[in-house]
């Protein structure tokens, strides 16, 4: 045993003697990995756990309520309507069946954050292993790349966090990345093969949580593509798969036609409009990197440095042998770079309002820059120096007989290093940027208390309904911590939440549905006393003054239904209906 130990001293001790950068750096790798795991490790778990409680946003509700409509027969869009596409109710649908809760939805969402973190280590992984990088700086590179998705996750989770669709569409474009990047075009492929359909399925996937992820997938798998068999393999052919997708996802949730006459016809005749023309607000770059700057200041800078280095990678692409074809091909690519850079701010732009997970919609382009970033880390050919070789090259005359040694030296040098210590500031300035985003773990208390009182306020809007014998009820007003997501009377639809913004026509399909509701029903449950409905406020109020009152009914009082305290809507009774 002891001669065991001492040869592998005398080993280590070699090793130092012939490698002592290699040793030092090693050394450092493992400080800066001991401090990013020790400044970050709480926030990861509080934030990935928080995904797993049962909350929600304000949306979120929305989203549910559309989903158990759907998961008793009713057809989204025409007899239930919301502002988003199927995939989030058919998610919701999945969860109630098979659980009776949408708490599928919540796992979902802590996966979706998960993923953010998982797929570029394994991209720079498999990037590894086919450029056969140098051990040390594989491993910053990894760590590098750790700490940004870190950071790009934190902002994506805090934005878009508590089951929001743009997580989802995000990590669904970071799977087809991943797969696009296995897609191996230097053996033959297929156009079924299974990384080119995985690849466009989850683009599919990623568009029917959000249509605006069908640019931003076109923008990332471009960002990989320079050839014509690229964009056979990577392109076109996933485009197929993703809109066989597409098909598939409307037919299950069965709202194949109204999603086409009546959900897309109100998006593009009104509600992309509302806050002017997309086309002008593509150009406001500025405002997204504010956005990203006022969270952390680093994003934004390493935002940059990504983009530069993408755009340069494109000029050092081979494209042809033709010398002016080679050139111009060269020119295209930086010029497809800055093309795609505004196109990711136009879909950032069409929201319009640019609010919290809007800039959410950009996080697939920013993770793209990442990982192309780590790939021309991983394919530079770093050689690991001797302690004896670094001597000699530092002691070498510049004299005429010795320049050409010296300058192959310097470039060797400049190449091991440049690398290592570029990648070492970052990370250490990285490593500081965590202690700035632990603020965000006070803010969470009360969305958790606003779920579990959502729950208690549908409670007591069943008790009524038990008692009066109705079986469904109108919601006045829009979105937020409202209980008809959990109510088990659905409410009437399909404008169980009215948006302001769709009623501007009198002739209009809300207009003409949500006039059909109220007369139709005989409890009303507002969120405030404020009719905002547009073109018709005016005329609904009035209406429910003359037709509505808030003296409950003996059938009511007889219950003895106790009202929560938790509980600040109005609820109205039709005049002598339950006499």
């Amino acid at each position: 045993m002891k001669i065991k130990l001492k040869n592998a001293g005398i080993c280590f001790i070699k090793t130092i003697k012939k490698h002592p950068f290699a040793i030092i750096m090693w050394f450092i790798s493992l400080c800066l990995l001991t401090a990013l795991i020790v400044n970050c490790i709480n926030e990861l778990i509080f934030r990935l756990s928080y995904e797993l409680k049962e909350i929600g946003n304000y949306d979120t509700y929305l989203y549910y309520t559309v989903g158990r409509a759907l998961s008793e027969g009713k057809q989204p869009y025409l007899e239930m309507y919301e502002n988003k596409p199927p995939m989030i109710y058919l998610l919701s649908v999945i969860s109630y069946k098979l659980f009776g809760n949408f708490y599928l939805t919540n796992i979902c969402s802590f996966l979706s954050f998960l993923t953010m973190l998982i797929v570029p280590i394994v991209f720079c992984i498999v990037s590894w292993k086919n450029h056969k990088t140098n051990l040390i700086l594989g491993v910053l590179t990894l760590i590098f790349t750790l700490a940004t998705s870190l950071l790009f996750m934190f902002f994506s989770e805090e934005k878009s966090g508590e089951v929001q669709i743009e997580a989802f569409g995000t990590a669904c474009l970071l799977l087809s990345m991943l797969f696009c990047y296995l897609i191996d075009l230097k053996k033959p492929a297929k156009f079924y093969s299974v990384w080119v359909v995985l690849c466009g399925v989850f683009v599919g996937i990623a568009t029917m949580f959000k249509e605006p992820f069908a640019l931003v997938g076109a923008v990332v798998l471009l960002m990989f593509s320079h050839n014509k068999r690229d964009l056979l393999y990577r392109i076109i052919f996933p485009a197929v798969w993703a809109l066989v997708t597409f098909v598939i996802i409307l037919l299950l949730s069965n709202c194949f036609v109204p999603y086409f006459t009546i959900y897309l016809k109100n998006m593009f005749s009104s509600h992309i409009s509302i806050y002017g023309s997309p086309f002008e607000r593509f150009k406001n770059l500025k405002i997204i990197f504010d956005y990203l700057y006022n969270f952390l200041k680093i994003i934004p800078l390493l935002i940059v440095v990504f983009f530069i280095t993408f755009a340069f990678k494109e000029t050092l692409a081979h494209y042809s042998d033709n010398g002016i074809i080679n050139v111009f091909c060269k020119f295209s690519g930086v010029i497809k770079a800055v093309l795609l850079l505004y196109t990711v701010s136009f879909v950032v732009g069409l929201g319009g309002q640019y609010y919290n997970h809007h800039h959410v919609f950009a996080m697939p382009f920013y993770f793209a820059l990442l990982m192309i970033f780590a790939e021309s880390l991983l394919s530079l050919k770093t050689e690991r120096m001797a302690f004896k070789e670094i001597k000699q090259g530092f002691l070498t005359h510049k004299s005429e007989n010795k320049k050409t040694e010296s300058e192959l030296f310097s470039k060797k040098v400049l190449k091991n290093f440049f690398a290592y210590f570029a990648l070492i500031v970052l990370i250490v300035v990285q490593c500081d940027a965590f202690t700035k985003t632990e603020e965000y773990i006070d803010g969470t208390d009360w969305v958790i208390d606003m779920s579990h009182n959502t729950k208690i306020n549908a409670k007591y809007i069943d008790d009524i309904l038990d008692a009066t014998g109705e079986k469904t009820y109108l919601w006045i007003g829009f979105n937020g911590y409202n209980p008809y997501a959990y109510t088990k009377h659905l409410p009437s639809g399909p404008c169980f939440a009215q948006d302001e913004n769709n009623f501007k026509d009198e002739n209009n399909f809300f207009v003409t549905s949500f006039l059909s509701q109220l007369e139709s029903v005989n409890i009303i449950v507002m969120k405030n006393n404020q009719f905002e409905l547009g073109v018709i406020s005016d005329k609904v109020r009035d209406y429910v003054f003359e037709n509505f009152c808030v003296q409950q009914p003996d059938c009511v009082i007889n219950a003895e239904i106790n009202k929560p305290e938790t509980f600040s809507h109005i609820i109205l009774y039709r005049n002598n209906i339950f006499q």
